[in-house]
């Protein structure tokens, strides 16, 4: 339950989705292929909490990052990559 921290916390005035992550809080973070895993299962559950919203304002997210706690040690390239994939889907 402590391995990624990445999660919904409400929408914003415009109706977007608003996402929060900070590396403080992700103990379990250096494994890019369980963090791509995590990514994914995030990034369909914020799509489907946007289609559910009954005035479909807005089918945007607003992703904040805290780089509280941020290593050299999460600079692996694997991640990385992960992310710009899965992103360019969704």
């Amino acid at each position: 339950p402590m391995a990624h921290s990445l999660r919904p916390i409400g929408f914003d005035a415009l109706g977007r989705l608003v996402l929060y992550t900070c590396f403080a809080t992700a103990h379990d973070r250096f494994n890019p292929a369980d963090a791509s895993a995590h990514l994914t299962r995030l990034l369909e559950d914020a799509s489907a909490l946007l289609d559910a919203q009954a005035d479909r304002r807005a089918s945007k997210w607003v992703l904040f990052v805290d780089f509280f706690g941020y290593s050299l040690r999460d600079n692996d390239p694997r991640a990385g990559s992960a992310f710009v994939w899965l992103m360019q889907h969704y």
